[in-house]
């Protein structure tokens, strides 16, 4: 199993598979009621995510074009291109979204904002850590337009940029752009030039990752070899450091939070923190539900599941 990405709705599971340790994939979809798989098959694959619609009806991804026959294991792969497939079609009807015929050793990341408006194209080269960003606007999150002019935001390949998430046209990166140990800035899509706007500023400590989470931002830094979580308003200002139930890393995105504690600390696993749709079944840990975050009607909620040696508790209340 190499990918796994729910629809929006639940109901449906992409999944992508690999055989034999090859990095080839073929993409599956999966009906998750009754654990089906529908017709949809798609092959050369291959350093590619996938992102869903808003409306569930499809997804992007990247692929290759076919190998000729007999190179598909030792053939160059080049012309890497963006692709929308739609739910209940054969790969050959799927439409050509993004390609650079200039540029053929380009590789491109996709991700879809929160909102469903925009599609984010992440733009590789190789194991360089420097990206550019482009972006195609949908339009309309349940009637997406897939093609259309896709602008060139950051352009010059002269930092890593990841995309942490929007509230409209404005972006938000994690980047090392004249910050080695990593920032925040922010991008106005709509405003003349694009100018960059720093969030939060460069630490001495280094920023690890930064998440999305009910309209605030979610910073993981690394202090002394153990995580720190902090919390910011997503204008930048700065609200709380969250109190971790150990030492140990935590890493995580919009969706999950994991603790691993260091050796030695007394605590058998610390655990999950994960946004779920229904509370899970009792599984013998205990439960605890917290608010993360609140912003306007959004309310994001994590289910922490956890088991501790000897009956031993740790509180996580007030952790956000």
């Amino acid at each position: 199993m190499a990918l796994t990405e729910p629809s929006p709705d639940g109901n449906l599971l992409l999944y992508g598979v690999a055989a034999s340790g090859s990095d080839w994939q073929e993409f599956k979809i999966r009906r998750v009621t009754d654990g089906v798989d529908l017709s949809d098959h798609l092959r050369w694959i291959k350093f590619s995510g996938a992102a869903w619609t808003r409306d569930g009806k499809g997804f992007f991804y990247s692929r290759y074009p076919e190998p000729r026959t007999g190179e598909a294991m030792v053939g160059q792969n080049r012309d890497m291109k963006v692709y929308y497939h739609r739910i209940g079609t054969v790969q050959t009807d799927d439409v050509l979204v993004y390609e650079r015929l200039d540029q053929p050793d380009w590789g491109f990341g996709v991700h879809v904002t929160h909102d469903g408006r925009y599609l984010v194209m992440a733009v590789w080269v190789g194991t360089d850590t420097r990206q550019r960003i482009h972006y195609l606007d949908l339009v309309d999150p349940l009637l997406p337009k897939v093609t259309g002019t896709v602008v060139r935001l950051l352009d010059h390949a002269d930092a890593a940029y990841a995309f942490i998430g929007n509230q409209g046209p404005l972006f938000q990166f994690r980047t090392d752009r004249d910050a080695p140990r990593r920032r925040v800035i922010a991008i106005d899509t709509e405003a003349p030039g694009a100018e960059i706007r720093e969030t939060i500023p460069e630490e001495p400590d280094a920023l690890e990752s930064v998440a999305q989470v009910g309209g605030r931002l979610v910073a993981t830094y690394l202090v002394d070899a153990k995580s720190s979580v902090r919390v910011f308003e997503w204008d930048g200002r700065a609200v709380r450091e969250v109190t971790l139930p150990g030492i140990g890393t935590a890493a995580g995105d919009v969706l999950r939070l994991h603790v691993v504690p260091v050796a030695g600390n007394g605590l058998d696993r610390l655990a999950r923190a994960r946004r779920r749709l229904r509370p899970a079944k009792p599984s013998g840990r205990r439960r605890v539900r917290q608010s993360l975050a609140r912003s306007g009607d959004v309310r994001e909620e994590a289910e922490c599941l956890r088991r501790f040696r000897g009956g031993r508790r740790v509180s996580l209340s007030g952790a956000l």
